[in-house]
């Protein structure tokens, strides 16, 4: 009798520090525990399959000429159509608002498709459905205000709303904010590409503390990768160029091109296809930033009068080599 109820105590003890132990692993990964929304806790393998997701979101002010307007449309239909043309099987939601007039804005003919508020919930629907082991994507093609002091009542950042304030938009998604919200994503690649003038302001409040911290050894942690590039510094505008006898901004032509498999096998030092590396259908970390940074920067204008003057911006932590995205034949 006392060596049965020896045993059994030892049994119910190792049952104990068996969960124990499980549950201390299963939350060292990560930012915070929950964190994990497709898996059963942070470290644990996710339960589904490895899904990539593309939000691509583009946003003109009803003061902008139509084709101005137009661009913003066009630049988002391209980034999707060679995102899908690579991987067929990406989860896709792309946003886009028509093109109005001021009058027709302010008359309420046209509901409003983009705004902030809309693209605050789409962000914390990516943080919802992603999980541990997948990849988000996400392209904007928006105006951009300059960085001002921090004590200014005039807030900065990326425009998502159909007019200016006193026309019923809405205060800018500031760079801060909009930094803050895609740290919420738990995915194991992120992948940010924003299309902006003065963009770099992104860059800049991502590399400051404390939300530097938050991200800045994720790579060597958690083994995910998190990049931001933008199309400008923090003080020049994004313009666009001439190519094929359009505009377009340099930055969504090499993200286009990119994202469509161009950058497999890209050599930064001779900006081109390096035929000494073999294509594998499958596209690294390292090759698409160095196709996307080397490419914004290296476009010719067809139009002299529309100099390519981007100076794209890059920040993150991410293994050169790690596979974002494959093209599986």
């Amino acid at each position: 009798m006392k060596t049965d109820f020896i045993i059994r105590m030892l049994f119910l003890t190792g049952l104990l520090s068996v969960a124990l132990i499980s549950l201390i692993s299963d939350t060292a990964y990560g930012e915070s525990a929950d964190l994990s929304k497709g898996a059963e806790l942070n470290g644990s393998a996710p339960t589904q399959s490895p899904a990539t997701y593309l939000l691509a979101v583009g946003k003109s002010k009803v003061i902008d000429p139509p084709q101005q307007q137009q661009r913003a449309i066009d630049a988002v239909r391209l980034v999707a159509s060679s995102a899908r043309s690579y991987l067929p099987s990406i989860n896709m939601e792309t946003m886009s608002e028509e093109i109005m007039s001021r009058n027709q804005f302010l008359n309420g003919e046209y509901e409003i498709k983009v705004n902030g508020s809309i693209f605050r919930k789409k962000l914390k629907e990516l943080a919802k459905k992603s999980n541990t082991n997948d990849t988000v994507i996400i392209y904007t093609h928006t105006h951009g205000t300059k960085p001002r002091a921090e004590a200014s009542s005039i807030k900065s950042g990326l425009i998502f709303d159909p007019g200016p304030k006193h026309l019923g938009g809405e205060s800018p998604l500031t760079w801060s904010e909009y930094a803050k919200l895609l740290l919420e994503i738990p995915a194991r690649n992120v992948i940010v590409l924003t299309m902006a003038c003065y963009s770099g302001a992104l860059i800049e409040h991502l590399n400051s503390d404390p939300l530097k911290k938050r991200w800045n050894t994720r790579q060597q942690n958690q083994n995910r990768n998190f990049i931001v590039i933008t199309s400008q510094n923090s003080n020049l505008m994004s313009m666009p160029i001439v190519r094929n006898q359009k505009l377009i901004n340099p930055f969504t032509l090499a993200v286009a091109e990119a994202l469509s498999g161009q950058a497999d096998g890209f050599n930064p030092d001779g900006l081109k296809i390096d035929n000494n590396v073999r294509k594998d259908n499958r596209l690294t970390a390292g090759e698409i930033t160095d196709y996307i940074m080397c490419k914004t920067r290296s476009i010719v204008s067809e139009a002299p009068q529309r100099v390519n003057n981007a100076d794209p911006q890059i920040t993150g932590c991410f293994d050169r080599s790690a596979v974002l995205l494959e093209n599986s034949p």
